[in-house]
C-alpha cells in the first residue's frame, strides 16, 4: 500500500470556522423540512475556513468567507424524491432509499427548478433552492474540521482499506460497488450524512483552478472556454484518496453515469444563479391546496425485508424547542470521546513554570462513551426563563437575556423538576429534564474538539488574565468587565451550542471526585457526603485557564449560590439515576 504522505504531504493548515451571525441577526431556524417529500435540510453558520490542497498548484490552499448562512441536504437526494419532483427514476441501482444516480448536471439544475416551482412559499425570505457552490459544499461537508475527513481523521492509506473512512462513508473497500441507503454511516459534527462516498454529488461551478488569495461567497463562472461543472465526495467504486474533504471532480454538464448525484441547498437568492420570478412563485404557490399534498414518502433506515422497528433515540429530531419560555435544545448524537486535559494543555509561564494540569487524577484523560443521544440547552438559562418557572429571579446584575446566576444546585434541581412537571407531555418518549453529568457537558462543550477550548485553540499562557484565543468564544475576566452578558453574542462551537466557556459556572449533577484511568460508560459520581457538586466552564471573572473545557471545579454545598454560578438544562432519557433524585415515577 502506498502511504497517503506521497499524495498529500503535509496536515492541512488550521481551518477558521467562527460563526459570523449572532441571534439577533440570523433568523433561520436550525433545520428545514418539507415532510411531503421527507426532505431534510441543516442550517451551516456564516463563517470563514481554509479551502483547498496542500501542495496542490491548481487547488492551493486559500481563506473562504461564506457572508451568509445557507442550509444544505443532511442526506443526498434520494430516488422516491427525484421520482416525486420529476416523474421518473434513471438510477442504475434501484432502491427509493439509495441516493439517485445517473443525473447530469443539467438534471439536477432542473430539480432545484421545479423544487422552486412547487415550494418557494415555504423558504425563507429572499431564498431559493439550488445546488451548493463547490465553497458551501466543502465548507459543510469540513463542519469544522480541517483534516483529510470531516469525522477529524487523516487519510493513513489512499487505497484499499482505509480505517479512517470506514465509519462515515461507502467506498471501495465497503460498498461492494453499488449505492446504499442513505444515512446509514455516520454524520459529520453539523449532523450531515454521506459527504463521503455513496455517490459523487454536482456542485453548482465550472471547473477552474483556484487562486491563493482569500475569497468572499466564491462561485467559478464560465469563461475561457470552460466546459465542465465541478463534482465533490467521491463514490461507492473510489480508492480513500478520492473521498477526501478538499477532492474535486469534473465533467460535462450533460454527462449522466451511474454514482453520480447530487444533494441540494438553500441559498441567498443574491448568491444563486436562479433568475426567480419571486411574484409569479408567490402567485402560484398560493393557488395550491391542501388536496395537492401527496402522502409523505417514508425512508427504511435498514435494508432489510423486514419492517423496521421504530427506535425513539434514532428518530430524536435535530432540535427541540418550547416556545412558550423560549427553550432551544442542540442534539448530542450517542458516542465516544477522550475527558480531560492532554498533557500539551500545560503551559510554560513568563516566569519559567510548568504544570500539568491533569496532574493528581483531577483531569486525568480518560475514555468515556455516552451511550444515548441526548438534548443540552442551546444557551445557559436566562434570568427570563428561571423567572417564568420558580417566579424570581436572584441574579443580581438584572438582564431578561443574561443568564441566571446566584442559583444553588438545589434551586437548579428544583427547576428541573419544574420544567417536567410542566412540559412532560412534550418530550420524547423516555427522556425528562435534569442537570447534565459532568460527561454530558464536557462533551457537548468539546464539539469534537480535544484542545483546550472548544475552538480548536489553546492557552496563550496559564497565567495571563487576557487571552486572544478565547476572546471570540467567551466572556471572561480578560473581557467581559466584571458582569454576565446576554447569552449567545460570542461564536458557539461546531455542534451549535454557545457559552459553554466563560459567562457564568454552570452546575452538574455529579459530585466532586478525582477521574481513574478506567474507561467508562456513561459516568455519574452520586456518592452521598462531604463532597460537592461539580460546576463547568468558567465564568465573567474567571482566569482563561479556568475556562478551558477540562477544568473542573465545586460549589460549597447544594443551597450556596454566588456571583456567576448559573447553570444549562438537558433532555436526558429517565434511567440515567435520575427516578429518586428528580421525583420521577
Amino acid at each position: 500500500m502506498k502511504k497517503v504522505l506521497l499524495l498529500f504531504g503535509l496536515t492541512f493548515l488550521l481551518a477558521f470556522t467562527g460563526c459570523c451571525s449572532t441571534p439577533e441577526v440570523d433568523n433561520l431556524k436550525e433545520v428545514f423540512e418539507i415532510k411531503e417529500i421527507n426532505l431534510e435540510m441543516v442550517k451551516c453558520p456564516a463563517g470563514s475556513f481554509m479551502m483547498g490542497e496542500p501542495g496542490d498548484k491548481k487547488n492551493p490552499i486559500h481563506s473562504v468567507k461564506l457572508t451568509k448562512p445557507f442550509y444544505i441536504g443532511k442526506y443526498e437526494i434520494t430516488q422516491s424524491q427525484y421520482e416525486a419532483i420529476i416523474g421518473e427514476n434513471p438510477s442504475e441501482f434501484i432502491n427509493p432509499n439509495n441516493p439517485v444516480e445517473n443525473v447530469s448536471w443539467i438534471e439536477a439544475d432542473q430539480f432545484c427548478d421545479k423544487l422552486n416551482q412547487k415550494y418557494f412559499s415555504l423558504l425563507p425570505k429572499d431564498y431559493v433552492f439550488d445546488l451548493p457552490t463547490e465553497a458551501q459544499w466543502e465548507y459543510a461537508c469540513r463542519a469544522g474540521t480541517n483534516s483529510h475527513f470531516s469525522n477529524g481523521k487523516d487519510l493513513t492509506e489512499a487505497f484499499g482499506a482505509c480505517s479512517e473512512l470506514e465509519e462515515i462513508a461507502w467506498y471501495y473497500n465497503n460498498a461492494n460497488k453499488t449505492t446504499h441507503i442513505i444515512g446509514q454511516k455516520k454524520p459529520n459534527s453539523w449532523g450531515i450524512y454521506d459527504m463521503h462516498g455513496n455517490v459523487n454529488e454536482w456542485c453548482r461551478d465550472w471547473y477552474d483552478n483556484y487562486s491563493n488569495q482569500e475569497v468572499i461567497d466564491p462561485i467559478m463562472p464560465k469563461s475561457r472556454g470552460i466546459i465542465y461543472r465541478v463534482y465533490r465526495g467521491g463514490n461507492s467504486c473510489e480508492h480513500p484518496y478520492l473521498c477526501v474533504s478538499s477532492r474535486r471532480g469534473f465533467t460535462s454538464p450533460s454527462l449522466v453515469e451511474d454514482f453520480l448525484g447530487f444533494r441540494i441547498a438553500i441559498v441567498p437568492i443574491s448568491n444563486s444563479n436562479k433568475k426567480i420570478d419571486i411574484k409569479a412563485l408567490t402567485i402560484s404557490n398560493s393557488k395550491k391546496t391542501d388536496e395537492s399534498i401527496k402522502k409523505p414518502i417514508s425512508i427504511e433506515k435498514k435494508e432489510s425485508n423486514k419492517e423496521p422497528e421504530f427506535d425513539i433515540e434514532k428518530n430524536l429530531d435535530d432540535t427541540f424547542v418550547i416556545k412558550e419560555i423560549n427553550l432551544e435544545m442542540i442534539k448530542c448524537q450517542a458516542g465516544t470521546f477522550i475527558m480531560g486535559s492532554p498533557d500539551r494543555e500545560a503551559r510554560e509561564n513568563k516566569s519559567g513554570l510548568k504544570r500539568s494540569f491533569n496532574s493528581g487524577y483531577n483531569e486525568l484523560q480518560h475514555k468515556v462513551t455516552i451511550s444515548k443521544p441526548y438534548y443540552i440547552g442551546k444557551y445557559e438559562v436566562t434570568q427570563h426563563q428561571y423567572e417564568i418557572i420558580m417566579g424570581d429571579n436572584p441574579s443580581k446584575n438584572k438582564g431578561s437575556n443574561k443568564p441566571v446566576d446566584y442559583v444553588s444546585y438545589k434551586k437548579a434541581t428544583e427547576f428541573c423538576k419544574k420544567l417536567n412537571n410542566k412540559y412532560i407531555n412534550m418530550l420524547p418518549k423516555g427522556y425528562v429534564f435534569a442537570l447534565p453529568t459532568e460527561a454530558q457537558w464536557e462533551y457537548a462543550c468539546r464539539a469534537g474538539t480535544d484542545t483546550a477550548f472548544n475552538n480548536n485553540k489553546n492557552l496563550d499562557d496559564e497565567y495571563d488574565f487576557i487571552c486572544t484565543n478565547i476572546d471570540d468564544t467567551a466572556w471572561y475576566k480578560g473581557n467581559a468587565s466584571g458582569t454576565i452578558h446576554d447569552v449567545g453574542q460570542k461564536n458557539p462551537n461546531s455542534w451549535g451550542i454557545y457559552d459553554m466557556h466563560g459567562n457564568v459556572n454552570e452546575l452538574c449533577r455529579d459530585k466532586f471526585y478525582p477521574y481513574t484511568k478506567n474507561e467508562v460508560k456513561d459516568p455519574y459520581v452520586s456518592h452521598d457526603g462531604k463532597r460537592s457538586h461539580i460546576m463547568r466552564g468558567g465564568f465573567f471573572h474567571a482566569f482563561p485557564v479556568q475556562c478551558r473545557s477540562a477544568s473542573r471545579f465545586y460549589c460549597f454545598s447544594e443551597e450556596s449560590a454566588s456571583d456567576g454560578d448559573g447553570f444549562r438544562v438537558v433532555i436526558v432519557p429517565k434511567d440515567y439515576n435520575l427516578i429518586k433524585e428528580y421525583d420521577l415515577k
